[in-house]
Parts: C-alpha cells; sequence; structure tokens
C-alpha cells in the first residue's frame, strides 16, 4: 500500500467520469457529493471504485442508470454503488466476497466474470482499514459500499490539513 491524503470524493469523481467514457449503456450519477479527506491508497481505492461501477452496469443490463454516493457518517466516509439490476438472492449473498465467488444464480447466466472482482476490493479496504458490503433486493437492484476512516487532521473550515506528521512512520 502507498498511502498519502486525498480527497475520496474526489477521486469518485474522476473515476466516475473516466468510467463513464468506456460505456455508454448507463448514466452515472452522482448524489450527496461531501468532500472527505482519507489517508489510503489512492490508486487502489480508485481500483475498487471502477471495480464497483463496473459491476452495477455489468449486472443490470436492462436498466439505464446507477447511482453514487460519497457521504461522511461520523468518523468514516461511505461510498455507495446502486443498480438497479438483477439483484442477489439471499441465500447466495455470504459468497460474494470470497475468491472465486460467483453465485449459482449468476453461473447460469451469460454474464462473464471470475469472481476476483468483490474478493480483491474486500481485500484492499480491508487493508486500509474500511469495511465493505452490500445491500440488494432481488430483481429490484443492489447497492454495494464501501467506509473508510476519515482523515481526522482535516480542517473542514479552513480546507487544510494540520498534524500530517502523524502518518510519518
Amino acid at each position: 500500500m502507498e498511502k498519502e491524503v486525498f480527497n475520496l470524493c474526489s477521486l469518485v469523481k474522476e473515476q466516475v467520469e473516466s468510467f463513464g467514457l468506456t460505456q455508454t449503456s448507463h448514466q452515472i450519477d452522482i448524489v450527496n457529493e461531501e468532500d472527505a479527506m482519507v489517508f489510503a491508497d489512492k490508486v487502489r481505492t480508485g481500483s475498487v471504485v471502477t471495480n464497483l461501477l463496473s459491476n452495477a452496469v455489468k449486472y443490470s443490463p436492462k436498466a439505464n442508470q446507477v447511482i453514487v454516493s460519497v457521504k461522511v457518517a461520523g468518523p468514516e466516509v461511505i461510498v455507495r454503488v446502486q443498480d438497479f439490476g438483477i439483484g442477489i438472492p439471499q441465500q447466495e449473498q455470504s459468497r460474494l466476497f470470497q475468491r472465486f465467488g460467483r453465485t449459482e444464480s449468476i453461473k447460469k447466466t451469460t454474464i462473464p466474470g471470475t469472481g476476483l472482482g468483490l474478493h480483491l476490493a474486500a481485500e484492499l479496504i480491508k487493508l486500509q482499514g474500511g469495511t465493505i458490503g452490500l445491500s440488494t433486493q432481488e430483481n429490484q437492484g443492489s447497492t454495494f459500499y464501501f467506509t473508510l476512516p476519515l482523515y481526522e487532521s482535516f480542517n473542514v473550515n479552513t480546507g487544510s490539513l494540520e498534524n500530517t506528521s502523524k502518518f510519518s512512520h
């Protein structure tokens, strides 16, 4: 991990914009944009965002919208990616973040995948002190989310960093 201080909301916007250039089937809307400074690996966090966006589009072939939000909640920031696709049956949800954890219902479709993306995303987020999860309802879509701890020295009033030596080890 190559951690640095960065604005997670700005990173999410960049990833959404970049991802939007490669696909035209879905409109990706960002709502609840809150600036949130984190101390994390920017490149790897960006790849998690891209993976969630890619899955949202891939698993909602009949929908045309994905909603992304970045919201501060207490000592952490939550990034959510919501689709309006096939959803995941409750009995299959526990497998999603496991290595090669494709669900049985997905294996029966023509939707490609290895079952590694969410596993890697979960590992990357955990290594940075965050959590990852989902809420879903079959045939109504899914919301995948991850959290990262806020960088404690960011002063919202001045927009500046204070006491950055805290992480100089």
